[in-house]
């Protein structure tokens, strides 16, 4: 009867191109926004400088986000000046509720700032790489240049253009002769309304502002469809979790690639989305297709093309890691890691990132293959390059340093060193509190990950006051981030939800602990029912420990039931097989029990440890008071 902490935190991390990715891409082309003083200059991908400190300078939106912020401020710290002077506690009472809603305003305000900034630099960027070649477009990026970002959202007026655009369209059915120009000219209305969408999206004080953007962005594809168009169209709609739409956009970027390095790059990033959504057939066909691209691009002009070449590699070896092609995943880790020490001895402020996130990647994989020695001197080297990095840059590589240190902490704490895991989740867990203070929309997902590892290292050190500390700190979190984005965050209050239940049925607080798993459950439902290869795995796991819950309270039909739904969903779940058969012994029905038991057996590599496993079961259900006069039956059969 197994129990199941989940620990996500070991996933392993995926790396693609800032250009086209979304926003969940790593390495070191990441840009990280904290405040006003770390936003200045950014270089893109093509060589130009972005002055953006000068455009939040002069936006009246931005300057009007930060007078709310410090209006909020400056209220809060007033009102609760205000409550510690109150004496009666009725009054002090309402007092905290107003202080309490001012904080949720002033949460709410900041976050919407933060999202600005983002948007900001992701729009200058975007400016960055396109050609200005009508009076709109250029008018557009010298107000925004200005920082007058919704008086460009204005000259892009989208009636004058849908007049304009289809007129063309007019023209050019009339027109065969004149369809080149008409062709570019409509190249120009797809940008000109790629740009009202992106800048549409910044409108957060528009409820509707993402239907906005898609009408703008299906407008743009209605005059001509280009990578850069179809690409930003799907990572809108990736945040809106529309994943067939996502898949078909994607698909159309890669068809419509002006080059084979911008095909390499677009395969890559369809094979992360495939790899995320599960369709790992999809996904490795894409790893590969960009990987043959990039070697043959490499050979010919190694100094452009390497860096695509190992990231796409290191890739590739999260891929294979993760359904367990050991070997495959092993050599193309170290391709990666090679090509990335090679280029960081030349130039190491460019790819010392790739090599540390290629390091931590290889720490994981021998961790998963068992070879400890070299999964410690992969995550120590890592953490080095972490710490000068962030010694350095702070602000950048921080964030970096957090999550290498937490999965250190997994490290030694799967091998036992308990000394050397607190003090890892320690330092991870200080590093997310302060970088959460100042952003939390970016920085609270990782301080909940790294409370959820700790109540797992603080429960198998039997401290269980700091587990429980820690669970519910997590969960706190995560309720709060799945309120604001459910399709984003359920997922991870959902495992957080279970791991609370398998905590509590550790230390005997059964009620609470069936509520947490049908919390879980109750989630796992919904989201597998959308997508059930990513999410089935998952809610499978979660009835097979409901059945173990079951057995242990007595509930043999409920643990029964949630034992055969687990298995109908993934049947090698063999360890769920055994606990369908102790629902049947301990209702009596032994000849049904040892059919089950002969093919929880039969399933198993190792029978005789499973035999083991079956009497340490019943060990443990005789020591909760659980028996039943088939009991003696079922250990004379194991012994046949």
């Amino acid at each position: 009867m197994k129990k199941h902490f989940f620990l996500p935190a070991v996933a392993l991390a995926k790396a693609g191109f800032l250009a086209l990715l979304f926003p969940t891409a790593l390495a070191a082309q990441q840009v990280t926004i904290q405040d006003d003083a770390k936003v200045g200059l950014i270089v893109t991908g093509t060589g130009n400088t972005i002055n953006t400190t000068q455009i939040f300078g002069k936006s009246p939106e931005y300057a009007e986000l930060k007078k709310r912020l410090a209006d909020l401020t400056a209220a809060i710290a007033k009102k609760a000046d205000k409550c510690e002077k109150y004496t009666d506690p009725l009054a002090k009472e309402d007092c905290r509720a107003e202080l309490i809603a001012l904080n949720a305003e002033r949460d709410s305000v900041q976050k919407i700032e933060i999202r600005f900034r983002e948007d900001v630099i992701r729009l200058a960027e975007g400016f960055s790489k396109m050609e200005l070649n009508s009076e709109r477009l250029r008018l557009a990026k010298t107000l925004f240049d200005e920082g007058k970002i919704r008086e460009a959202d204005n000259v892009l007026n989208a009636r004058e253009m849908k007049m304009e655009g289809d007129a063309l369209l007019a023209e050019k059915a009339r027109e065969q002769e004149k369809l080149q120009r008409t062709d570019s000219l409509l190249r120009i209305k797809a940008d000109e309304f790629a740009l009202k969408a992106r800048l549409k999206a910044t409108d957060y004080t528009d409820s509707l502002r993402y239907d906005s953007a898609q009408i703008y962005f299906e407008q743009s594809r209605l005059y001509a469809e280009t990578v850069d168009n179809l690409m930003a169209f799907a990572n809108l709609l990736r945040k809106l979790n529309q994943t067939p739409r996502v898949i078909g956009y994607y698909e159309a970027a890669l068809k419509l690639a002006r080059s084979e390095s911008e095909e390499a790059m677009t395969a890559v990033n369809l094979g992360n989305f495939y790899f995320d959504i599960k369709k790992m057939a999809e996904s490795e066909k894409m790893y590969l297709r960009s990987l043959e691209i990039y070697e043959r691009l490499a050979k010919s002009n190694p100094a452009q093309f390497e860096r695509g070449l190992a990231l796409t590699a290191m890739n590739l070896g999260v891929f294979y890691n993760d359904v367990q092609k050991m070997g495959e995943a092993e050599k193309i880790y170290l391709r990666s890691l090679e090509i990335y020490e090679r280029l960081a001895k030349v130039n190491p402020a460019q790819f010392e990132p790739g090599l540390a996130l290629t390091m931590i990647n290889l720490g994981v994989f021998y961790g998963d293959v068992q070879k400890m020695g070299e999964s410690e001197k992969m995550y120590l080297r890592s953490l080095e390059i972490y710490e000068r990095l962030a010694k350095a840059n702070p602000a950048q590589f921080e964030p970096d340093l957090a999550l290498t240190a937490m999965n250190l902490g997994i490290f030694y704490n799967d091998v036992q060193n308990m000394w050397e895991a607190e003090k890892m989740y320690l330092r991870s867990l200080e590093i997310y509190e302060r970088l959460a203070k100042v952003n939390p929309a970016q920085f609270e997902p990782g301080l909940a990950l790294t409370a959820m590892n700790l109540g797992v290292f603080y429960n198998d050190v039997q401290n269980m006051g700091e587990a429980e500390k820690m669970f519910l700190r997590s969960l706190e979190i995560y309720e709060r981030l799945a309120k604001a984005n459910p399709a984003q965050f359920e997922p991870n209050l959902a495992f957080t939800a279970m791991n609370l239940g398998v905590f509590y049925f550790g230390v005997q607080k059964m009620g609470e602990a069936e509520k947490m798993y049908l919390r879980s459950l109750e989630i796992y439902e919904r989201l597998a029912k959308s997508n059930p290869a990513q999410f089935g795995p998952d809610l499978a796991k979660t009835l097979g420990d409901i059945s173990s819950f079951y057995l242990l309270v007595s509930k043999c039909p409920e643990a029964a039931a949630a034992a055969e739904k687990a298995l109908a969903l993934d049947s090698t779940q063999n360890w769920v097989r055994s606990n369908l058969g102790h629902s049947y012994l301990l209702r009596g029905n032994w000849d049904k029990a040892k059919s089950v038991y002969e093919e929880y057996l039969k399933n198993e590599t190792d029978p005789a440890e499973a035999k083991k496993t079956l009497a340490k079961d019943w060990d443990e259900l005789e020591a909760a008071g659980i028996t039943c006069p088939e009991m003696a039956k079922a250990r004379a059969w194991l012994k046949e």
